[in-house]
């Protein structure tokens, strides 16, 4: 039963060591996984080693740069408000909240 206990508990530190560390493999897998595709794809057409490597390191860089701007768009132009309205309009918890909080806010301007 003792060993039992020991392996349970080196199982639940590496289960939450993992899970701390998955946020780290999610950033750099996304940045692997397109870079590999584009580099072998470069291969594939007959280009040469050192272009297939400047590609596989280039294009995620590039396509990092892209989803930051469209952000930036999307920033300045009201995309994210716009997202932010229909997630608010969608979630009825959210909805029900915030009018509490505003009769509360209301009902303290009132008294003071």
């Amino acid at each position: 039963m003792r060993r039992l206990d020991r392996l349970a508990h080196a199982a639940g530190r590496f289960q939450h060591l993992r899970s701390k560390g998955a946020f780290w493999i999610e950033l750099v897998r996304t940045w692997i996984i397109p870079g590999a595709a584009i580099g072998a794809y470069v291969l594939y057409l007959g280009q040469p080693k050192w272009l297939s490597i400047t590609a596989a390191v280039v294009g995620p860089i590039l396509i990092e740069i892209i989803g930051t701007l469209i952000a930036r768009f999307l920033y300045h132009h009201g995309g994210q408000e716009a997202d932010y309205q229909m997630a608010y309009e969608k979630d009825p918890y959210k909805r029900d909240s915030v009018a509490e909080l505003r009769a509360i806010r209301k009902a303290l301007e009132k008294r003071g």
